[in-house]
């Protein structure tokens, strides 16, 4: 797997070169994210001493390094570390031999309780440059059946590969796909068997990297996360110092709202909403959030006025229209909700929210023809966005027409393997066609997720 960024590893050598030569005028360090993935590398090597230190070991050593210009051919001692118990790879360090305590790559491993690589870390340095690492990368595994995948991230939580290979219904798999190949190939990929693949390998690996940026949370507790997205964690935390520090600073209140109303945590972002308007009444984003924020903590009707006023000082503010618009379907009150939608998709046609909440308005009515338009639009202008497709499957089924519905539902499943609604709905469809063995896979696996929760995107019931 990591010799797919070596094409990307001699460009950045070359490009180095230039930018040494032309360092005062063309290059600017990311310095956020030299300090992130330095900071990967330092956990890495924590989590590799974790892992090593209370079990019975046998190493492996070999010596390597490079050709061509940069010839060195032996650059660094490569240590493999074993469990020698289980004869398990725990990790595998290349040390530099010119330096012997610094680190050219880094591997770690962490395995589920039948031995098979649950995750993997990997970091590489460049051979003679070490401001960052060159390549990080995080492989979360996923083994169903006869089929084996890895989801890959790099440090900064990036999506940037999929593989999926094995045997399916005795058909052989063998799918990869780059950064630019996924979005386009779970929304447009017409091949039935390598959408049922693709199901079976990603539906239970985690779509994001959040919980595994920092290597070193598996040092406590190797075989389970905590579910806290760290980076809110530790943005929250400094937040809350500077309010110590500054507690009439009305944008930290502000900030924080904003960061508790991510995290699900709506009376504490209330409560800094409300904050920063006891300091000043006119603040227009702290209505907005405070908005968000009631409406999605029960308080529907407190949410819209909230809101009602932020979009009388942001009369064009196509987003605010449709955050009431969502509202006001929750509160019932669809001939609102639906002037509010038209309001936003006439201050901007391409936002997907509002015309697929638009076409859930037209659908119960029954009016499914206008329904369908508006729920492509959405798909049109946002291929990512699942609740659509979903959307567009429900349609199609009282339109009675199940083969549209099914394509819908699959490309649905691929942006959200997850969905247990849109699992069920799938289920439903494959009983239309005729297919009671496929419907009752599909059921089965919906009976193990847990209730959608209350979402911004709504579905049709």
């Amino acid at each position: 797997m990591k010799s797919l960024l070596l094409f990307m590893l001699i460009n950045l050598i070359l490009l180095n070169s230039v930018f040494a030569e032309n360092s005062s005028n063309t290059l600017k360090v990311d310095k956020t994210q030299v300090n992130k993935w330095n900071n990967f590398v330092t956990e890495l090597y924590q989590l590799h001493l974790n892992l090593t230190k209370d079990v019975s070991l046998s190493t492996n050593e070999i010596t390597g390094g490079y050709g061509g210009t940069y010839s060195n051919k032996n650059f660094y001692r490569e240590i493999s570390y074993y469990n020698k118990d289980t004869n398990k790879l725990l990790s595998k360090i290349q040390w530099e031999i010119n330096n012997p305590e610094t680190i050219h790559t880094i591997e770690v491993y962490l395995y589920d309780e039948r031995g098979r690589v649950k995750t993997d870390f990997y970091a590489r340095y460049l051979p003679y440059a070490r401001n960052a690492p060159i390549q990080t990368l995080i492989n979360l595994h996923n083994y169903s059946d006869n089929l084996h995948s890895f989801r890959q991230f790099d440090a900064n939580g990036e999506l940037i590969y999929e593989t999926c290979r094995g045997k399916i219904f005795n058909e052989t798999i063998n799918l990869h796909l780059d950064n630019e190949e996924i979005i386009y190939f779970r929304t447009q990929n017409s091949d039935e068997l390598l959408n049922e693949a693709y199901s079976a390998c990603f539906s239970t690996v985690s779509k994001i990297a959040t919980n595994y940026l920092h290597p070193n949370r598996f040092i406590a507790d190797k075989n389970k996360l905590r579910e806290t997205d760290v980076s809110i964690d530790f943005h929250i935390s400094n937040l809350t110092q500077k309010i110590n520090q500054h507690p009439e600073n009305k944008e930290f209140y502000i900030k924080r709202g904003d960061l508790f109303f991510t995290s699900h945590n709506f009376d504490k972002a209330i409560a800094d909403y409300n904050t920063a308007l006891s300091i000043d009444n006119s603040l227009q984003q702290a209505y907005f959030g405070r908005g968000m924020a009631l409406a999605r903590n029960g308080q529907i009707e407190e949410g819209i006025n909230d809101l009602t006023i932020f979009i009388k000082h942001n009369p064009r503010n196509s987003r605010a229209y449709t955050k009431r618009g969502v509202r006001y379907i929750w509160a019932g009150k669809l001939k609102l909700a639906q002037d509010d939608l038209m309001k936003a998709i006439i201050l901007d046609k391409t936002n997907s929210e509002a015309h697929d909440d638009l076409g859930v308005i037209y659908a119960q009515k029954k009016d499914f023809n206008k329904a369908i338009k508006h729920f492509s639009f959405a798909i049109q202008h946002d291929p990512s966005y699942q609740k659509a497709y979903h959307n567009q499957a429900m349609v199609f089924i009282l339109m009675n027409k199940p083969h549209q519905a099914l394509s819908a539902i699959n490309k649905s499943l691929l942006l959200d393997s997850e969905s247990r609604n849109s699992l069920i709905l799938k289920s439903e469809i494959l009983t239309a066609l005729g297919k009671e063995k496929e419907a009752q896979v599909a059921m089965k696996k919906a009976e193990f997720l847990p209730e959608g929760n209350w979402s911004e995107r709504f579905e049709i019931q």
